[in-house]
């Protein structure tokens, strides 16, 4: 996004250190505690993109509310988040219940160890259409978007998204290994997952605070 957009200056913002960063004059780079808030004055940003953050937000209302308070007048919040399930590649109106049954005992594994930590597993369906309204966001829109989980998308931008969906989700099942072998999964399964044919369904989000102070 830096490259993309070199003439914006942005503040990426995270938990976790988790990846290296490769340094941009236009990009500043922040890690810290989010659970007490952004770090910001009121009416510091044109623009909040918030990404995947359904596993790090115990009280998605309040840090809404917060989004709220450092957007400027007229500011836009963006907000994409994955639903935690797997749909097959080939037929993606339905989960792969039948086609891929692994991928979708493993979704429901994952959904229960979240939500034995608090976390609320439909944060995309029950919160984030509900929670911008009442912090005082308007001009509300959503869309349901299918995301390739390997790179088998004849489009070529498909196909370099389905391979960086692809690597995330091979980290994430690695990083599940413990509690998935505890419920008998074979490595022969984990492999399959790798090489199989499905989509992820994204639920992204955008709202305008409104234009006054």
């Amino acid at each position: 996004m830096g490259q993309q957009f070199p003439h914006v200056d942005i503040l990426s913002l995270d938990n976790f250190p988790l990846c290296p960063h490769i340094p941009r004059p236009n990009v500043a780079f922040e890690v810290y505690d989010l659970y007490n808030g952004i770090a910001a004055p009121d009416a510091t940003f044109d623009v909040v993109h918030l990404r995947h953050t359904m596993m790090h937000l115990r009280n998605p209302k309040d840090f809404i509310r917060d989004v709220y308070r450092v957007l400027k007048p007229g500011g836009l919040f963006l907000f994409s988040e994955s639903e935690l399930d797997g749909f097959d590649g080939r037929n993606p109106e339905f989960p792969a219940l039948s086609s891929l049954p692994a991928l979708c005992e493993g979704f429901q594994i994952t959904r229960h160890a979240l939500s034995q930590q608090g976390v609320d597993v439909h944060m995309w369906r029950d919160c984030y259409r509900k929670g911008p309204q009442t912090v005082g966001f308007r001009d509300i829109h959503s869309k349901s978007v299918m995301i390739p989980a390997g790179p088998w998308e004849e489009d070529e931008r498909l196909k370099e998204v389905g391979r960086i969906v692809q690597r995330a989700w091979s980290h994430i099942w690695t990083s599940m290994e413990a509690p998935l072998q505890l419920l008998a999964w074979m490595e022969q399964e984990r492999s399959k997952l790798y090489k199989a044919r499905w989509v992820t369904l994204g639920e992204v989000m955008w709202q305008l605070r409104p234009n006054i102070i």
